[in-house]
């Protein structure tokens, strides 16, 4: 449960991260501390970077698989429909239905 709440926690400050605008180079070196914070925001850009690359091929898999689970069904419905009596039992259910 804890992990949950961490991931959750993880992925809404991730989200409002992305939606801050960005920081300009000459505010960041003019400020205090500001080459501090520019390795800072050069490790976030390539961590988001990164993120995105694994969210799109994530994204990519999880359509193939499910494609794939697509295809697998199909294809046992239509032997199912070829077996003899398939047709049949599926008409006498409709009839009993209507009754």
């Amino acid at each position: 449960m804890r992990i949950i709440a961490a991931l959750g926690i993880s992925a809404a400050l991730w989200v409002v991260a992305r939606a801050l605008p960005r920081l300009d180079e000459t505010k960041v070196d003019s400020a205090p501390g500001g080459e501090l914070a520019r390795d800072l925001m050069n490790r976030l850009e390539k961590i988001d970077e990164l993120l995105d690359g694994l969210k799109e091929k994530a994204l990519r898999r999880a359509r193939v698989i499910l494609l794939k689970f697509e295809n697998w069904i199909n294809a046992k419905l239509s032997k199912e429909a070829k077996r003899e009596g398939f047709k049949d039992f599926l008409t006498k259910k409709e009839k009993e239905e209507e009754n």
